[in-house]
This record gives C-alpha cells, structure tokens and sequence, in this order.
C-alpha cells in the first residue's frame, strides 16, 4: 500500500480551492493511505475530509529546535510520493532538509518540479490542476466542502428563516484586513427586505460588533454562534449570498449557491476570486466602496433571470 503526504496550509480560503485536488488524488489512489499535513485552523473542513484518512496538524519548528527539525525530516521521508499544494519558502525548504522521493511542488531538484514562475499570477484553478498533470493525475474534480456540512435545520427555524427564502450577507473578512470590508451592507439588507427577502447576517467570533451594527441598522437577523460546518449548511439553504474576499463567502461557492462577491484594491480578483458558475464578481481599483449597492443588486437580479 502507498503512503502519500498532501501538504496544504494558508487560510480557509485556499484551503476551500485545493479540496477538488485532493479528491483527485484520492482518486488517482483510491487504495493508498493518504497523510494530509496541515494547520489546527482548518479543523472543522480537515477532519470530516473523505479523501484523506490521517490528518497531522503542523506547528512551525523554530530555527534552533534541532530535534524537532529532525523528526519533521524523518516524518517527510516517511512517504511514497508528498503533493506540496503549498509551494511557499516553508515547503521548498521542507524539501531541501529531506530530499524525500517522488516530490510534487516547486522544491528545486524534485522529481515533479512546478517551477514557482509557472504558479505566479494564476488562480489556483489554473496552477493546482497543472501540478497534479505533472504525475499523471487527471484533474477534474472542483472546490467542495459539502462533506463538513452539518444540519442546522433547528437553529435556522428558530431564526425564522425558511429554505430558499433568505439570503445571507457576510459582510466581515480577517481582522488583518480592513480593507476588504464593503460598508454598505445595511443599505443593501434594507433593499432586499423591501423586495421580500429574508436577510441573514454570517460571521465569525471577532466579528460580533459589526454584525450586531449592521443588524441594529436595517433589522437583519444575526446568525453569528453558527459553527462553521453549520454555515454550511446555511449556504446550500439560501437562496444567494453575498459576500466580501473571506473564507466563508469561499465556502458559499464551493457549497453551490448563487450569489456575489466584492473586491477592492486589497485584494486580486482574478487570482483570489471562487470560481464557481454562479458567483459574480463585482470590484472596483480604487475602493472597495466604490461599488454601488444599485450594482449588488442588478448582480442579483441576473443570476435571478438566469435560473
């Protein structure tokens, strides 16, 4: 039996962008034993993950932990073949410590070398199924996290919020970010309850004040105390969602549902945006505030008529 190694950390984000790699691969060995190195951050999509079967959560050695630096080289050297899925300055080095067989990433002198130039500029729709290519995997599987998913059936008819009947804005993004928050989600809220929809507020733990502001201002409901796999199953619920450049908003695409996302200058659309047939993406150079509601809600009303 094989012992393949997948290496992805980052953010919800890119992690939600490499799940339809990791179900090829599965694929591609669907009887050998298959190690996914990762972060505690992603836990609640890592763990229910159905193409895997051992999750090892990372922490980064220090550059004086010499024993620790030597177990990581003995565990990398524990596999028939390692999908770097990362592909940053910590993995290339992981590489270089222990030179392990059968390598996929851009570790200079690996047997499956994607030169890093090859990866720069593209989204990961682009370069991740090239990678795979590299060891003659085919590459056909897209963004899904449905399998983390967990009922919130009860806590949504507590809310008062019926399927298909409510939209959900997520209006947050990380804290180290600002500059990715739109902040027109309460007028946006007061337009579509005007044209008889349920609003929905989604958000994380550090994000209470905002979602609260914005409830207080324009009477949509606050579903912050959602775990993450319960959101999941908010997002196949609604019946679009509308979002900035988060994890969540990631989430929502690879869940199916119809809706749009918005970018400013603090982030790259075209290498960050979901790609998903449903999700349109509207942003702006300059500011992200500079994208009128009027445009959120013409975006709605063309994925509307396309149904």
């Amino acid at each position: 039996m094989q012992n393949i190694l997948v290496i992805k950390f980052s953010a919800i984000g890119d992690f939600i962008q490499a799940t339809g790699t990791i179900k090829d691969i599965r694929a591609a060995y669907p009887d050998a034993r298959i190690t996914l190195l990762t972060t505690k951050l992603l836990k609640a999509l890592v763990e229910p993950n159905p193409y895997v079967d051992d999750v090892v959560y990372h922490t980064r050695p220090k550059w004086w932990d010499v024993k620790t630096w030597w177990q990581l080289r003995s565990f990398l050297r524990g596999f028939d073949r390692t999908y770097d899925l990362q592909c940053n300055d910590r993995t290339q080095l992981y590489y270089q410590i222990s030179r392990p067989k059968n390598w996929c990433g851009t570790g200079w002198g690996c047997a499956f070398y994607q030169g890093r130039r090859t990866r720069k500029g593209q989204h990961s729709s682009v370069f991740l199924p090239e990678q795979l290519r590299l060891t003659g995997v085919p590459a056909v599987s897209k963004p899904d996290v449905s399998y983390a998913a967990v009922d919130a059936s009860a806590k949504l008819k507590d809310a008062g919020l019926k399927p298909n009947k409510f939209m959900v804005l997520i209006p947050g993004s990380s804290a180290a970010w600002p500059d990715k928050r739109w902040s027109y989600y309460a007028s946006l809220a007061k337009l579509l309850q005007q044209d008889d929809w349920q609003v929905a507020l989604c958000g994380g733990p550090d994000e209470g004040e905002l979602l609260n502001t914005i409830a207080a201002q324009s009477g949509a409901i606050n579903l912050q105390g959602f775990s993450l796999p319960e959101f999941m199953d908010v997002f196949a619920k609604a019946a679009y969602v509308v979002g900035n450049d988060t994890g969540p908003m990631h989430m929502a695409a690879a869940c199916g549902v119809s809706g749009a996302v918005l970018f400013g200058p603090a982030s790259n659309y075209k290498l960050h945006a979901p790609k998903a047939e449903r999700i349109k993406i509207l942003h702006d150079e300059e500011s992200i505030d500079k994208i009128q509601v009027s445009a959120v809600m013409q975006a709605l009303k063309a994925l509307k008529a396309e149904k």
